[in-house]
């Protein structure tokens, strides 16, 4: 009875701290990302499928589904987790929709924490009081991509 109690509390236990390790997000953060979600909707594509990516040197671009932005970034290593962005530009095409758009830039916006659970190689956005604004998976490394 002890052994199989034991057992029970190292697994739930395994269960509970898996993928909970602690990460540097200031350096997880860095690569290619598909953004799912953004500002509490999914995002659908305008030209392109909407993503970001994240550099070692602090700068940051990506598509909106329509429009391509760029700029500046900065994470905390420590446990804060906290991102913000600056120095954003970005260009002024039209589009079918600009709903998807508005919803990237509204989510960008409101960036204040970063999640990461490496397990699902998958990423959040936190405003200031902790509801998620963006969702983003990591993307796949490519052949032709590492020969750029």
């Amino acid at each position: 009875m002890k052994n199989t109690l034991l057992t029970i509390c190292i697994c739930v236990s395994a269960l509970f701290t898996g993928c909970k390790n602690q990460v540097d997000v200031s350096k997880a953060i860095i690569g290619d990302w598909t953004i799912v979600e953004a500002d509490g909707i999914a995002v659908e594509t305008g030209f392109e499928t909407p993503s970001i990516s994240f550099k070692e040197d602090g700068n940051v671009y990506g598509n909106t589904s329509i429009n391509k932005f760029f700029g500046s970034y900065t994470v905390a290593s420590d446990k804060s987790s906290t991102i913000s962005f600056g120095n954003m530009g970005m260009t002024k095409m039209a589009g079918p929709t600009f709903e998807t758009e508005n919803a990237v830039t509204a989510g960008l916006g409101k960036a204040a924490k970063v999640k990461i659970d490496n397990c699902c190689s998958c990423m959040e956005f936190l405003d200031a009081e902790g509801n998620v604004v963006m969702k983003l998976e990591k993307k796949e490394a490519t052949p032709e991509a590492d020969e750029k």
